[in-house]
């Protein structure tokens, strides 16, 4: 397969299957899932609002989850774009999608919660404030 055409077909696996509504449908298959957005992304692929009340804690958790949900998403692509073959690329997706499921665990979160609070601060105009407000004293804390 020429490189071009690799590249593009790499590129239209990864956003298919890193997209937060393939990502939720995968969910109810496996049991399990990353949404996998950030904040420049926020329309795309809405997800079911919520109506649930998310204490700073919780949010401060989410928020650490979705800043390395961010960079694994990153990182896998580059990876996605270098890869030899579909196959590597398709393994290279298996890989970056358990290492997100790790991070929510290792931020102290279940999916379920992290899903949760996802719809959340996508549904509820205060709970993205706050969102935005802690995941900028995040990234300035980080740097």
């Amino acid at each position: 397969m020429s490189q071009p055409l690799y590249t593009l077909l790499a590129t239209l696996i990864l956003g298919l299957a890193t997209s937060p509504y393939a990502l939720a449908q995968d969910a109810g298959q496996a049991g399990q899932q990353a949404p996998d957005i950030t904040p420049e992304e926020e329309g795309a692929g809405d997800l079911p609002e919520v109506d649930i009340d998310v204490d700073d804690g919780e949010l401060e958790r989410f928020v650490e989850a979705y800043e390395a949900i961010a960079a694994i998403r990153r990182d896998t692509a580059e990876r996605v774009q270098q890869a030899d073959d579909s196959d590597e690329a398709t393994r290279l997706h298996k890989e970056g999608h358990d290492k997100k499921l790790s991070a929510i665990e290792e931020a102290g979160l279940v999916l379920e919660d992290y899903n949760e609070i996802l719809g959340a601060k996508r549904a509820d105009p205060e709970t993205r404030d706050r969102f935005m407000s802690m995941l900028a004293e995040y990234r300035s804390d980080a740097h």
